[in-house]
């Protein structure tokens, strides 16, 4: 598995300056080769622009004309090279919110929002405070770039941004915030670790490849090497698809058929092609809404098999319902470790109990990740590599990014059976740390084969565009 650099040393200030050190410009440019990248991300602090001026000796002062020059001089300098002082405003840290207050992302970014509440209600009782700056991102995140550019203008030093693709891309590539910690929920692979990748991004949720390839060998040692592979048509669902196929046929399992549906008027014909072939398994990378209309025609149909997928669909089957016959047996590849506390948590906390947990615990975890980097930070420009090379334990285990800011998570499959109006997890089987391959920061196409899990000497991923 693939672990993050080990965390640098602190660096020092040297005790003299020369001009050629003297370097205001902390942000190191992104290599095209990532292999460097993140451990040296921030080399210098920004506290050396005032030391470089005392070790030059600034002569004593003489006068009260020359005292008050020389202070304005300093106050100056120190205005324009210290950083903004975000979390002094009102003693606070202003995090920004660019989520949906309409449409199908709603109740995830409320489950979000809550997950974050709860942390400060837990956690930060009468010590630092979080002051959340929400802007609704638009049912489709239309809004996301005005909406970033406000939240510039009020200060924040931390953006979550919105959950589409589109909604994301708009926030990662505005330059309006450029100097500020940007969060990613969307699992796309590109997003974070691929062609959009950035100093100051990083993801919260487990990506398409750790939703999907690590359940592959665990299904062919333990259940068996006959999959039927249903999918939505969205990006996201078509990724965590093809991460799947690629991990179980790599493992040595085959397929009985992969159906990609485009609507719910398709599953009906998903489910009579499962029940007339010779599948062992069923892998769902159906969405949400899709996977609780499949699970219902699935349990009319009489179909047996065992299902599996992301986390996501674990949502679907608990609100599904068919009438007195359900389908008992939905296990899904998740990274929750504590979620019965989590839960209980919110209920007893905010009043609330958001339907996708998963989208709670990133709020939850975000809150701590921003409350240890205020902590431990030297000054502003130090917050990305805090972040990166900090362990910080969460409901998910401990919070590690890789080198391209990557999530590492321990992930495990889980059974989900409904009871009566609740949903029932049991831990099946722990996989243990899940790290990414290079997706190839930068690339333009499919991610770069990771070599140490590719044994053969066939390329597998296109090349850039192909």
């Amino acid at each position: 598995m693939l672990f993050p650099d080990k965390a640098p040393e602190d660096y020092s200030v040297p005790d003299k300056f020369d001009d050629d050190n003297l370097i205001w410009n902390t942000c190191s440019p992104l290599p095209s080769n990532l292999t460097e990248y993140g451990a040296h991300a921030t080399e210098r602090k920004t506290s050396g622009a005032y030391h470089a001026l005392s070790s030059r000796g600034i002569p004593p002062f003489n006068c009260h004309k020359i005292a008050l020059f020389q202070l304005a001089i300093i106050a100056i300098l120190l205005s324009l090279f210290a950083g903004p002082l975000w979390a002094l405003d009102n003693g606070s840290i202003k995090v920004g919110f660019i989520l949906p207050e309409s449409g199908r992302f709603a109740k995830q970014a409320e489950a979000l929002t809550a997950g974050f509440e709860l942390y400060q209600k837990m956690h930060l009782a009468n010590k630092l405070k979080l002051e959340i700056v929400k802007k609704d991102s638009g049912a489709e995140d239309e809004n996301a770039p005005a909406a970033l550019a406000e939240l510039m203008s009020k200060g924040v030093q931390f953006v979550v941004c919105p959950p589409t693709i589109k909604g994301t891309e708009d926030a990662l590539r505005a330059r309006a915030g450029d100097k500020v910690v940007k969060f990613v929920t969307n699992p796309l692979a590109k997003l974070v670790g691929g062609e959009l990748c950035g100093q100051n991004v990083f993801r919260l949720s487990p990506n398409t490849f750790q939703l999907s390839q690590p359940l592959a060998p665990w299904l062919i040692e333990n259940i068996g090497a006959n999959v039927f592979i249903v999918g939505s048509d969205t990006p996201e669902a078509a990724e965590v698809g093809d991460f799947f196929a690629h991990g179980f046929e790599r493992a040595g399992g085959h397929f009985s058929d992969r159906l990609v549906t485009t609507g719910s008027h398709q599953l009906k014909d998903a489910v009579a092609a499962i029940g007339k072939s010779q599948a062992k398994i069923i892998f769902s990378a159906l969405t949400e809404d899709e996977f609780r209309n499949f699970v219902k025609e699935a349990a009319k149909a009489g179909i047996k098999q065992p299902i599996f997928g992301p986390d996501w669909i674990g949502a679907g089957h608990k609100n599904s319902n068919s009438s007195g016959k359900h389908w008992g047996e939905v296990s899904v590849l998740t990274a929750l470790k504590k979620m019965p506390e989590l839960n209980s948590g919110l209920k007893q906390k905010i009043k609330k109990s958001p339907l996708l947990l998963e989208s709670a615990v990133e709020g939850y975890e975000l809150a701590s990740i921003i409350v240890n980097a205020e902590k431990e930070k030297v000054d502003d420009n130090s917050i990305t590599q805090i972040i990166r090379t900090s362990e910080v334990v969460g409901p998910r285990g401990k919070i590690m990014f890789d080198k391209n800011h990557e999530r590492i998570f321990d992930m495990n499959i889980q059974r989900v059976a409904k009871n009566g109006s609740m949903d029932e997890r049991k831990v099946v089987a722990e996989l243990g740390p899940c790290a990414s391959p290079d997706f190839g920061c930068g690339r333009i196409g499919f991610p770069k084969r990771l070599e140490l899990e590719i044994k053969d000497d066939e390329p597998f991923w296109g090349e850039p565009g192909g």
